[in-house]
């Protein structure tokens, strides 16, 4: 407590997310990152060259992070990721440089902005309220990256279902996963039930209310009619829609 840290990510969901932001949380049988603090690191140091020593299944599942920005804030970006998935799975320095440096512009601006998640920090959270319910049905033995590649998927198709996202993002955004190959394993072997009651125990989770950050469009995030950055879930018909959207999810072919 209290000692100052200088964080060396190793992977690359280290370099595109976690080490960047000062959220010391700790993974528990009750739910993903419920014990911990707010602690900013006095400096981050990233080598891109060290993910030539990471399996290619940390690459993958690091890029999901760098999707989830480009979702939530980075059209363009976005756009640029379809360009150049193949080049970012196997790892080439180049466009590993390039998409780190971008992606930490952003998650940097915002941390800067809402150092405790108070407000806009929030956008970060895109497909991780379904992502972290996946985790703790599967006793954190998946990797993270690949929980949160699922929960976009079923958090941008409830976004449609619901009429907030535009309709064709959930396609395009399960379309530059599956590029990255992220697959769609995780969602289709888990039911809206079990979702639900894991959801329930996230720590987003307001007073009994189920809280989701949704799409406008890619590139942007939209907001409640509170002006908020989440949407509640109501119990009645939350089951409902997202039983529809996992099943949507599971009828899509990999692009």
């Amino acid at each position: 407590r209290g000692v100052p840290v200088v964080q060396v990510p190793t992977t690359l969901l280290g370099m595109f997310d976690s080490a960047i932001g000062g959220k010391t949380g700790v993974d528990t049988r009750a739910g993903k990152n419920l014990v911990g603090a707010f602690h900013h690191p006095r400096l981050v140091l990233i080598d891109p060259e060290l993910i030539d020593t990471l399996p290619r299944i940390q690459r993958i599942a690091g890029l999901a992070e760098a999707i989830k920005t480009a979702a939530g804030l980075d059209a363009d970006l976005l756009e640029w990721l379809e360009q150049h998935a193949e080049r970012l799975v196997d790892g080439e320095t180049e466009a590993v440089e390039w998409a780190v440096a971008r992606v930490v512009s952003h998650k940097a601006a915002i941390v800067s902005a809402d150092p405790r998640e108070d407000s806009r920090r929030a956008i970060l959270n895109f497909g991780h309220t379904v992502g972290h319910a996946l985790e703790l049905l599967g006793g954190y033995e998946i990797l993270h990256g690949e929980a949160v590649a699922a929960g976009m998927r079923v958090e941008a198709r409830l976004g449609e279902d619901l009429g907030v996202t535009e309709p064709g993002t959930a396609d395009r955004l399960g379309g530059v996963l599956d590029a990255c190959g992220l697959d769609r394993r995780l969602e289709r072997d888990r039911s809206a039930q079990q979702l639900w009651k894991a959801l329930a125990r996230d720590k987003k989770a307001r007073g009994g209310e189920i809280r989701c950050v949704l799409l406008r469009r890619i590139g942007e995030v939209a907001r409640d009619p509170g002006d908020e950055y989440t949407f509640e879930l109501p119990d009645a018909s939350g089951r409902e829609w997202l039983e529809a959207a996992l099943a949507a999810t599971g009828d899509e072919e990999p692009v």
